[in-house]
């Protein structure tokens, strides 16, 4: 399955923060110059959003959400991988989350328990996530 990012735009932001709101995703830093944030298009079709925050070297992988009825068809991992690409190709070479429910898929996809003090400061994601959030990391 192949999946195709185009960059986010600010005719999109509508679009984006919708599938956020659907997924029950923070919307912080939406729209900032640190957040490179990309439409994820399955053959044609927007399937979702997803995105990250360069940190030289390290990243924040975001706001990865697909639209509901495009769910469990394999467009997260397809997203996830080529968003680590595009990351890899930035100079990321670790990329960290933040989830309060999706650790198990994203642990699927060879993320592993990381602690929060790895988490830039600087992150308006890491202001808003639960204390109760869980940190994974990823070496590129």
């Amino acid at each position: 399955m192949t999946v195709t990012l185009d960059p986010v735009t600010d005719a999109d932001l509508g679009y984006v923060l919708a599938v956020l709101r659907e997924a029950d995703l923070p919307s912080a830093g939406i729209g900032d110059d640190t957040v490179r944030l990309f439409l994820a298009d399955a053959d044609g079709e927007r399937v979702g959003v997803g995105g990250f925050e360069d940190y030289g070297g390290t990243g924040l992988l975001r706001s990865i959400a697909i639209e509901p009825g495009a769910r469990g068809q394999g467009y997260g991992t397809a997203l996830v991988e080529t968003l680590e690409a595009e990351a890899g190709a930035a100079g990321i070479e670790n990329l960290l989350l933040l989830t309060t429910d999706a650790g198990p898929f994203f642990e699927s996809l060879g993320y592993e328990p990381a602690e929060w003090s790895v988490v830039p400061d600087s992150s308006a994601l890491s202001a808003v996530c639960p204390d109760t959030a869980t940190c994974l990391s990823k070496r590129l």
